[in-house]
């Protein structure tokens, strides 16, 4: 409510009534409203406007005669309604609480506004009682609320704790807060069914917001060019390095308002936080909105109602990312955890077998949806790979047990092109030994950085790191044949690549450009690291011209790591997976031992290895900038390293 003076305007009637009940965004649409043009009334926006009150009270009393301490009262005609609300052009919150029963018996303000259109959204019960009940419940209704109301109205005209214990007590039916608490489900199923019934929501069904967090954390982002602003800004940044989406198809769902609003929240909230927050979201509200998103229930099936649908499961990978690189530990690997396994439950591993699959009705869904649901699969592999790997634990997928073809649409194509609606499906290999051939026939197509591309990459990376884990836990050498079976592995698929596509400078001659020139750099990482693991000196058994080979290969495979990172434009940062930090870090170690256990200090060697090191933790700085996991890792670096590179004066956090 603007003011008091706007009261008497002649303005309205209403032409929108907001049928949402208490805290369902109702202060949300109310500001959305107000950019719309339309004066929209809010109770809590003109909380200290009297005459309010005392009318809301009197159409409350009205309402439910019943309700304890009413006093009886005729009912409400449009001249009294008009009272109210004659001066807007759309009615939220408190107002349309004490109306939707649609009664024909009953005629109430929905009846004397014939015209109006008539917006519902609805909210899973849970998430909507946990904020009913701590904002309303908990402040009005206790005994020390209600006698403090009893003694406020009548000395100060103020009934606004009066009017909304009357409201709840009596659109709940009953007498205390107990019973409040006893009929709290009963209520807010009754009042959307009456809701559905209702002469203009006939064959419609209320928009349902089943949100994660509160809405107030969004509130200051609640209009439509910001937070299209941030996703705009999600899909230039950090989208290649999550790719859960078609830009151009999932923008125009949202301009039809049919993605739901805690996904949009959760992109929105992880690209300010990485990129910095915008003038409008508070650094405070910010990390209260990311901390309840981290905190609400994740992904499961029960009587509550919660959904595994596509955007679910979008917005568990997004809070997966930004958790485990934002909060690495176990808490982060676990949640990545769940998400693998509720992955495995609804069958993404078995998409092309849909007698597996759960996740969707493959007869019903576009082929456009199931590339999504794809992309979904593929980014939980990869979760579960990086994680895994760093942790030194057993991987959650079982690569043999996957029957889900890889994506044919670029992740970075907004428009599925005819060759790739055309082309044949593409499915990793059981083993390692046949990564070659998968990508020779991905790079035929001419897709030389796109998603496919990582996913073989990563894939090698996956199994060193599960033989690595191996030789740790059961000796060298009883892995001996696997490891010289990988190297080959690893050999022929560096082969099968493309000209030119190890070289880490950017390929200005075919248009190469720096986004997908940092994709393809993360990919040569990920071939770097995988050497790195797969030479890894063990014990001497073998023979002392063995172990020194492999030693000094890693030392290559290392300098390796430094030219690619010598190529690296910081600008991009955000495009990638932070997860290559940990590459970074591992070369950065065996660079350190090699310059320690160097034994002529100032060679040339040693100079080039202390260079190399300074170059790498300049990388983990960069990074450190947006992410917590590289932070943790140049500190780690830092003290590790202290004693001669003076790590510890090139960081200051």
């Amino acid at each position: 409510m603007s003011s008091p003076a706007s009261i008497e305007k002649a303005a309205g009637p209403p032409i929108v009534i907001n049928a949402g009940c208490w805290r369902t965004g109702t202060a949300s649409m109310a500001a959305a409203y107000n950019l719309l043009g339309l004066r929209s009334h809010h109770t809590l926006t003109g909380i200290g406007y009297l005459r309010q009150w005392e009318l809301l009270e009197q159409a409350m009393e009205s309402k439910w005669p019943s309700a304890p301490g009413v006093r009886p009262r005729p009912p409400f005609t449009r001249q009294d309604w008009d009272r109210i609300f004659g001066s807007y052009d759309a009615i939220t919150d408190g107002g349309v609480c004490h109306v939707p029963r649609w009664n024909p018996l009953e005629r109430d303000y929905t009846a004397y506004y014939p015209d109006a259109k008539v917006v519902a959204m609805e909210r899973n019960f849970e998430r909507w009682w946990r904020s009913f009940e701590a904002e309303l419940v908990n402040r009005l209704l206790t005994p020390s609320a209600t006698v403090a109301n009893w003694i406020i109205a009548p000395l100060t005209g103020f009934h606004c704790g009066n009017c909304c214990q009357k409201t709840i007590l009596g659109a709940f039916g009953a007498r205390n807060i107990r019973e409040v608490l006893a009929k709290a489900r009963e209520y807010y199923t009754g009042y959307y069914d009456d809701v559905r019934r209702g002469p203009k929501m006939q064959n419609q069904n209320p928009w349902n917001l089943t949100l994660g967090p509160d809405p107030g954390p969004f509130r200051d982002i609640e209009t439509w060019r910001l937070r299209l602003g941030c996703l705009m800004k999600f899909f230039e940044e950090i989208h290649s390095a999550v790719p859960l989406f078609e830009k151009e198809r999932f923008i125009r769902l949202y301009d039809g308002c049919a993605v739901r609003r805690d996904l949009i929240v959760t992109m929105a909230a992880v690209t300010a936080k990485i990129l910095g927050p915008i003038d409008t979201w508070s650094s405070y509200d910010l990390d209260l909105c990311l901390n309840s998103l981290l905190a609400s229930p994740p992904l499961r099936e029960g009587s509550d109602g919660v959904q595994t649908d596509l955007d679910s499961f979008r917005q568990e990978c997004l809070l997966a990312y930004y958790d485990f690189h934002q909060f690495p530990g176990a808490s982060a690997c676990m949640r990545i955890t769940r998400l693998t396994r509720k992955a495995y439950a609804v069958g993404l591993h078995q998409i092309e077998n849909p007698g597996l699959c759960s996740a969707f009705q493959p007869k019903a869904e576009t082929e456009d949806v199931i590339e999504d649901w794809r992309y979904v699969w593929w980014c939980i592999y990869c979760f579960d790979s990086y994680s895994n790997i760093s942790a030194g634990t057993p991987f959650i997928v079982d690569e043999e047990s996957i029957n889900t073809a890889l994506p044919r649409r670029p992740f970075n194509q907004d428009v599925v092109s005819p060759w790739t609606a055309s082309s044949p499906k593409v499915f990793l290999p059981d083993g390692p030994s046949e990564l070659w051939e998968i990508a020779q026939e991905i790079t035929s197509y001419g897709d030389l950085n796109g998603f496919d591309i990582h996913m073989v990459t990563a894939t090698m990376l996956r199994n060193a790191g599960a033989v690595v884990r191996l030789r740790s836990e059961k000796g060298p050498g009883r892995h001996r044949a696997r490891v010289a079976d990988l190297k080959r592995s690893l050999a022929s698929l560096r082969l099968a690549l493309p000209p030119r596509y190890l070289n880490p400078t950017r390929n200005v001659l075919k248009s190469e450009v720096p986004p997908d020139h940092h994709v393809r750099l993360t990919n040569i990482l990920h071939l770097h690291m995988a050497r790195i693991m797969l030479c890894l000196p063990g014990s001497l058994s073998a023979g002392e011209e063995e172990w020194m080979e492999d030693w000094q290969q890693t030392l290559e495979a290392s300098q390796d790591i430094v030219r690619v990172v010598e190529q690296w434009d910081n600008q991009f940062s955000a495009h990638v997976d932070p997860a290559i930090c940990f590459i970074v870090f591992l070369a950065l170690a065996i660079m350190n031992l090699h310059r320690r256990s160097s034994i002529d200090e100032p060679s040339e060697l040693a100079t080039t290895i202390s260079q190399s090191e300074r170059i790498l933790m300049l990388f983990l700085e960069q990074f450190s900038s947006l992410w917590t996991l590289p932070r943790f890792l140049a500190r780690k670096s830092a003290e590790q390293f202290i004693d001669s590179s003076g790590f510890a004066d090139l960081l200051a956090f």
